[in-house]
């Protein structure tokens, strides 16, 4: 109830200019990182065919065993990262150069940033990567598997460091601190 509370609107709402063209740019402006620097991994852009919701929804199941002779297939990984927190197809009723992807942020802001401990993945040699979003490839933060056993030895659930690969959820919060305030926080956990 607390942080409820304390992390409710600073101010009434419908108080700020409710037309866009009167909100500062920091609101506007769809941010990304991106590491120019690092070394880059290219991804397909031929998706694995999903299937129906229907389809997808009848087959899903939790797993806690998972093969240490298994890899995920690297069109595995591109749909995954595409379709979950990938920049989609602009269409005609997209305005300028705004980036939106396939879920909701609060304000269109997207705070999430997905970083990816890869173990076992066909063609992507074992170390930390970034998902750059607006160029749909990998940036290879680290090699080799020191960094992967730090990851694992801070997993809760013993099963899941036999996983290929393990997607690490982070977020800048002032992207959604510069328009929401206190709240920003409440809304980046919802996304997240």
């Amino acid at each position: 109830k607390q942080f409820h509370k304390q992390t409710d609107f600073d101010f009434i709402p419908g108080t700020p200019p409710s037309n866009p063209q009167y909100w500062p740019k920091s609101w506007t402006e769809i941010q990304h990182k991106e590491y120019s620097r690092m070394p880059k991994i290219e991804l397909p852009t031929s998706f694995l065919d999903l299937g129906s919701m229907k389809g997808a929804l009848m087959k899903r199941f939790s797993a806690r065993e998972y093969d240490p002779t298994k890899s995920i297939s690297k069109e595995e990984l591109s749909t995954i990262l595409y379709y979950s927190s990938g920049v989609r197809p602009h269409n005609e009723n997209s305005q300028g150069e705004k980036v939106r992807r396939f879920y909701p942020s609060g304000g269109a802001l997207y705070p999430l940033e997905i970083y990816l401990a890869v173990h076992r993945a066909d063609g992507i040699s074992p170390g930390i990567y970034h998902y750059n979003v607006r160029k749909h490839l990998l940036e290879k933060m680290t090699s080799g598997i020191s960094y992967l056993q730090d990851i694992k030895e801070g997993m809760l659930y013993p099963w899941s460091e036999d996983a290929a690969i393990m997607v690490l959820i982070t977020a800048v919060w002032d992207r959604n601190f510069q328009k929401y305030n206190n709240r920003g926080y409440r809304i980046t956990l919802m996304e997240a």
